[in-house]
């Protein structure tokens, strides 16, 4: 059949029938049949499983909207939720206040899971798993997900490090991820990244890889419509195979 193709194309007088591979066990052993179908189920629910993961890990997040972020407007210091924050807006950073520049990803309205991370201290930081928070110093930033217990972070005005007791996993509304001119920001009192899904490679920090890779995004203050939930830079990126992206 497969060479009249070459020559001329004729219809397949075969006929073909599909069977499960646990029946096709059966025929050599009637016994296995129940246990080759099990484990063809549990096979098949794992990989389900698997691709759910990657497709939850692809959605884009950040901080909910009720997140809190420092904002210095005509003078005035104040504390509100992030979901208010505009473009143009100045926010606490490590450097002092910088201006707000775009949001990478925007979306008020879709409910999300989130990562608590709670201090000695009194603080709770909320943001994604795949979100990078800096460690004891801001040379070294460790995604969200990897902070355990005894990790100390960066709190606001305070020189001595908040260590973390313990860590939650709860739904919030909004996802929103501000980036700013430095490339930092700090929410619920905690001093943590602009970026995500970045991890150090060749000696080279994630936030700071993350920071340069985004440095046209910045340079060239692209921003994204209103109705986009990631911004077109981010999703051109997406689509890179990166050594140092996760």
């Amino acid at each position: 059949w497969k060479l009249s193709l070459m020559r001329k194309p004729e219809r397949l007088q075969t006929e073909f029938k599909l069977i499960p591979m646990s029946q096709l066990v059966g025929v050599v052993n009637k016994e296995k049949e129940n246990v080759a179908q099990l484990a063809l189920e549990n096979s098949m629910r794992e990989k389900e499983n698997s691709n759910i993961s990657r497709r939850e890990w692809a959605t884009p997040k950040c901080f909910p909207g009720s997140a809190v972020v420092r904002r210095c407007k005509d003078g005035v210091l104040s504390e509100i939720e992030v979901k208010h924050l505009k473009v143009g807006d100045w926010v606490q950073t490590k450097t002092g206040y910088s201006k707000v520049l775009l949001f990478a990803h925007y979306a008020p309205y879709k409910t999300l899971e989130y990562l608590k991370i709670n201090t000695n201290d009194g603080h709770s930081v909320r943001l994604s798993s795949n979100h990078l928070i800096f460690i004891s110093d801001t040379n070294h930033s460790k995604i969200a997900e990897k902070v355990v217990p005894g990790d100390l972070l960066i709190p606001y005005k305070s020189e001595v490090l908040s260590e973390v007791i313990s860590i939650e996993k709860h739904s919030e509304v909004g996802f929103f991820c501000p980036v700013t001119e430095d490339g930092t920001i700090y929410v619920d009192g905690i001093l943590t990244s602009c970026y995500a899904s970045c991890k150090s490679f060749l000696g080279i920090d994630g936030h700071k890889l993350a920071h340069l890779g985004l440095l046209p995004m910045r340079v060239m203050n692209m921003k994204c419509k209103n109705d986009e939930e990631m911004h077109p830079y981010i999703k051109f990126l997406d689509k890179v195979p990166l050594p140092f992206r996760v």
